[in-house]
């Protein structure tokens, strides 16, 4: 297997755009699955900031 360097650091705007589908798509469901067990929009939302800061804690995200 080789290693593309020039895709793996500087993507094109097309291999952008479906990265950023993606993460939009992943953040509407996971207000979803929040809105499911009760929570409003605005509570999903905020739940997703803390999740966020505490998998960042974590060391998850980096």
């Amino acid at each position: 297997m080789t290693f593309n360097f020039e895709k793996a650091f500087f993507p094109t705007e097309e291999e952008k755009q479906i990265q950023i589908d993606l993460l939009h798509r992943l953040h509407k469901e996971r207000i979803a699955k929040y809105m499911s067990q009760g929570m409003s929009k605005r509570e999903a939302e905020e739940q997703i900031d803390r999740d966020v800061i505490e998998f960042t804690n974590r060391g998850y995200y980096s």
